[in-house]
C-alpha cells in the first residue's frame, strides 16, 4: 500500500513538472510507438498559445447545429502570466472546423482566471460556466450572451465569496489545475455545481473555510440569478462526510444530485453522496459508499453516470489491488437494505504499458451500456516513459464482468496527450469527443473527435 501511494505520488508530480515545461517552452514530446490504436482519432483543432488558447483541462459542450463549446486554462489576452484562459467555439467548415475565441478572461477582481471546467448550453444559445478568481478570489459563476454583432457579452451571475464569515463555496480551481464544477441543468431552468472549498466551518490543509459545497443557481424575472448553498461539506473524518468534490453533480429523474469528493469519509479517501429534496426546501445528504483503502479504490477525481437501474458507474485516482495498479472503475448497486454495494469493475495497471493509469475522469454512458474514459497516462512509453494517456471502452458482459479495449492511445505529438478533461462528450451518431492538455501544433493541446 504504501509502494503504490508513493508511485501514485511521484507520477502526480512528474505531471505537473512535465505540464509547467511544456506550458512555458512549447515543447512537443517525443514518443515512442508501442501498438496502433483500435479507433480512429481525427484532431479536430491545435491550440497555438497566445493570443489564442492553450491547454484545455476539461470536457466540451456540442450544440445541435455541431458547434463545439470549451475553455482553455491559459492563453488569450488576459493579464496573468501566459494569460487567464479563454472559451471558444468551434463551428464546423468546410474541410474542418473554425476556432473563435469567445471570450478572454481578464484576471482576479474583474473576472474569472485559468478556467478548469466546461460550459453549459441552453436552449437559447447561452453559455454557463465557473471559474476561479473574482471579486473575493474565491471565484465566479457567469453566463455568455451572443449578440447580433457576432460578439459575446459576459455577465457575472455569481462572486463565491467565503471570507468574512460568509458560508458561501469558494472554487480552487487554479490549485490543482484540474476540472471542477461542471454545472447541469433541472427542468426548470436552475443549474447545479460544486466547490472544492468554502461553505464554512474547519479549516484545514486541504479545506480555505470549509470543504466544499454543493449549490444551486435560480433565475430572478430580471435577468439576476440567486446562488443558494444546498450542502457544505464536513471537515474529512469528524462526521463521516465527504470533502473537496471536483467535479459537479448529476441528477436522477426524481431531482436528486449525485456527486463525489476527493477527499473525505471516515478513511480520509473520498466518499460517493447523494442530496435528496426534503421538506420545506431542504436537501438531506446520504453517504451512498466511503472508498476506504486500495481495495476499494482511492480518492474520486470525475463524478458519477447512472444507468437505468439505478446502478453508479465511476473512476478512482489511486487504489486497487495488484501492486502497480493506478485507479479502478467501479460500480455501485442499490440493495434492499439499505448499503451500496460496490463492484470493482476494471483495474488499471500501470506496469504494463499499454494500460491506461491515473483515471481522474468520469464516463460517458451509451444506450447499450458500454462506458467510455480516459486515463492521464499509460498507454505507452512516452510523456516521461509515463505513457501519454489513452481512451478507452468498458464493456458489459453476461456475467456482471466487463472486458477493457484502448481505443485511443495518445502520443504526445499530432494527436495530442494526457486527457484532464472531466468526461468524454457523446454525440447522437456515437461519436466522441475530448481535449488534451498536450500536443497539436503548437505543443498546447488538441480537440479531438474519434468513433469507437
Amino acid at each position: 500500500m504504501k509502494s503504490s501511494k508513493m508511485r501514485r505520488s511521484q507520477l502526480q508530480r512528474k505531471l505537473g513538472a512535465t505540464r509547467w515545461i511544456l506550458m512555458v517552452s512549447a515543447v512537443t514530446i517525443a514518443i515512442v510507438a508501442t501498438s496502433s490504436a483500435t479507433a480512429k482519432e481525427t484532431e479536430l483543432y491545435s491550440f497555438l498559445g497566445q493570443p489564442d488558447g492553450a491547454l484545455p483541462s476539461a470536457g466540451l459542450t456540442i450544440g445541435g447545429d455541431g458547434v463545439i463549446y470549451g475553455t482553455t486554462l491559459f492563453g488569450g489576452n488576459g493579464a496573468c502570466l501566459n494569460g487567464c484562459g479563454t472559451v471558444f467555439r468551434l463551428t464546423p467548415a468546410k474541410g474542418g472546423f473554425t476556432e473563435t475565441i469567445i471570450h478572454n478572461f481578464q484576471f482576479v477582481l474583474t473576472d474569472g482566471q485559468n478556467p478548469t471546467s466546461s460550459v453549459l448550453l441552453d436552449a437559447a444559445g447561452n453559455l454557463y460556466g465557473t471559474a476561479p478568481g473574482g471579486l473575493h478570489g474565491c471565484g465566479i459563476v457567469y453566463k455568455l450572451t451572443p449578440t447580433q454583432s457576432g460578439e459575446w457579452t459576459e455577465t457575472v451571475l455569481h462572486n463565491f465569496n467565503a471570507f468574512d464569515g460568509h458560508k458561501d463555496g469558494c472554487l480552487d480551481g487554479g490549485g490543482s489545475n484540474l476540472p471542477t464544477s461542471s454545472l447541469i441543468f433541472d427542468k426548470s431552468g436552475n443549474f447545479y455545481g460544486t466547490t472544492n472549498k468554502g461553505g464554512g466551518g474547519d479549516t484545514n490543509f486541504f479545506c480555505l473555510n470549509g470543504c466544499g459545497t454543493v449549490f444551486q443557481m435560480t433565475p430572478n424575472g430580471d435577468g439576476t440569478w440567486n446562488e443558494r448553498v444546498l450542502h457544505s461539506f464536513a471537515k474529512s473524518g469528524r462526521s463521516g462526510d465527504g470533502a473537496t468534490p471536483e467535479d459537479g453533480v448529476i441528477m436522477d429523474a426524481a431531482g436528486a444530485l449525485y456527486g463525489t469528493t476527493y477527499f473525505g469519509g471516515l478513511a480520509g479517501r473520498g466518499i460517493v453522496f447523494k442530496l435528496a429534496r426534503g421538506h420545506g426546501g431542504s436537501w438531506r445528504e446520504t453517504i451512498l459508499f466511503t472508498f476506504r483503502n486500495n481495495t476499494t479504490g482511492e480518492n474520486p477525481r470525475g463524478g458519477v453516470v447512472i444507468d437505468k437501474s439505478g446502478n453508479l458507474y465511476g473512476t478512482t485516482l489511486g487504489g486497487s489491488k495488484c501492486q502497480q495498479c493506478a485507479g479502478v472503475a467501479f460500480k455501485l448497486a442499490p440493495t434492499a437494505k439499505g448499503p451500496w454495494k460496490e463492484a470493482v469493475i476494471h483495474a488499471f495497471n500501470s506496469g504494463i504499458n499499454h494500460d491506461g493509469a491515473l483515471s481522474q475522469s468520469g464516463f460517458v454512458m451509451d444506450s447499450k451500456g458500454n462506458l467510455f474514459g480516459s486515463t492521464l497516462y499509460g498507454g505507452g512509453r512516452g510523456c516521461s516513459n509515463l505513457g501519454c494517456g489513452t481512451v478507452y471502452e468498458l464493456s458489459p458482459g453476461t456475467k456482471g464482468n466487463y472486458t477493457e479495449q484502448i481505443l485511443v492511445r495518445f502520443t504526445g505529438g499530432s494527436n495530442g496527450g494526457v486527457p484532464e478533461d472531466d468526461r468524454l462528450v457523446m454525440d447522437v451518431s456515437g461519436n466522441l469527443y475530448g481535449t488534451t492538455v498536450f500536443g497539436g501544433q503548437g505543443g498546447m493541446g488538441v480537440v479531438f473527435k474519434m468513433k469507437p
